[in-house]
């Protein structure tokens, strides 16, 4: 799973319990144009908000380290390939990467699901940005964050 801009919703167990033997990757197979043409507006960060190939499947995916077909991705290998040609997963045939149910990856704001959302994915920018603090579950995200670091020695950021 990406990092910081997801949250689990679901038992992970869940996940788990959809993995085979056959796939050597299984994710949510998006096939959407976005809707916003900038992404974490606000922020250092802003830039342009790009279709491409796959987008988004690298970002919750159930991935089979002992596959044989994923033997290849050895240090060296991995260190010779492009982002892309990594998040795209173009070392594997089409029929070893399997599809999970959408609402193991729903993008917020990017698409109007009506799904139970599993993991909800502000792959825009996070409700810990000023301009996606009111986007849907961001609440919840926020709650879960207090209760990830309570006790740590650090407060949340007011903004980045």
């Amino acid at each position: 799973m990406d990092g910081a801009d997801q949250l689990m919703r679901a038992d992970i167990a869940e996940l788990w319990n959809l993995r085979n033997g056959w796939e050597a990757v299984q994710v949510v197979k998006h096939s959407y144009k976005t809707l916003h043409p900038r992404k974490y507006i606000g922020t250092e960060m802003e830039a342009d908000n790009q279709d491409y190939e796959r987008k988004n499947w690298s970002s919750v995916c159930v991935f089979s380290a002992a596959h044989y077909l994923n033997r290849v991705l050895t240090p060296e290998y991995i260190a010779k390939q492009s982002s892309a040609f990594l998040h795209r997963f173009k070392w594997l045939p089409d029929d070893r990467i399997g599809e999970l149910p959408p609402e193991w990856n729903v993008l917020i704001s990017e698409q109007e699901s009506g799904l139970e959302t599993k993991v909800a994915h502000w792959t825009l920018g996070g409700p810990f940005f000023r301009h996606y603090a009111n986007d849907d579950h961001a609440n919840e995200w926020r709650a879960a964050y207090v209760a990830a670091t309570k006790g740590m020695q650090y407060t949340i950021p007011s903004e980045r």
